[in-house]
């Protein structure tokens, strides 16, 4: 073995160890504030009924927790930013009991790249507004959205997937928030 050869040798070696703790790295969570939907006076107009009456009573998914190598949204980060956002906009219940309008949601997909330059998630999310007091559902729909973080968002990969995620998640509150507004209680 010449000296040229025990250096690559030396050198594949801890190339390979330093890329350990990488392929076993544990993707971080979501993080709440990254997926609230800011308040802008452009955003929308609400039915006045709707104002300080809703409560987020469900957030649940279809075990999307158990995907490997994903970012995860975890359904109390979600409720939390689903609360923000709402609070945000003047919609949320101060007393969660008392509320006139129950809100679930149920992120039914979360399609994400395991490898990618520009990474982009997609989601799904089904919302229900339901009266506390009729049983009447005056919003019922599936929102679709999409996120996507390239290499000037974070070099990690993990990283740019947990960015998409989040802006995945956030797009999908703020289209909810429009989508909400066209509502118009009796």
């Amino acid at each position: 073995m010449t000296f040229t050869t025990q250096h690559r040798a030396t050198a594949a070696i801890l190339l390979f160890a330093a890329t350990i703790p990488l392929l076993s790295a544990c993707t971080q969570p979501a993080e709440p504030q990254a997926m609230v939907a800011a308040p802008t006076s452009g955003l929308a107009v609400f039915d006045p009924d709707l104002t300080s009456a809703i409560a987020v009573t469900d957030v649940s998914s279809l075990d999307l927790d158990d995907q490997l190598w994903t970012s995860e949204i975890g359904m109390l980060a979600f409720r939390d930013a689903l609360n923000q956002s709402l609070a945000g906009q003047g919609l949320l219940a101060t007393v969660p009991g008392g509320s006139r309008y129950a809100l679930d949601a149920q992120i039914l997909e979360m399609s994400q790249p395991a490898i990618g330059i520009d990474m982009t998630v997609q989601t799904r999310v089904g919302y229900t507004l339901t009266d506390t007091v009729t049983g009447e559902q005056p919003f019922a729909e599936t929102i679709s959205s999409e996120g996507t973080a390239s290499m000037g968002d974070a070099l990690n990969g993990d990283d740019r997937r947990r960015i998409a995620a989040e802006a995945a998640a956030g797009n999908n509150i703020r289209q909810f928030l429009e989508r909400l507004a066209s509502v118009r209680l009796p």
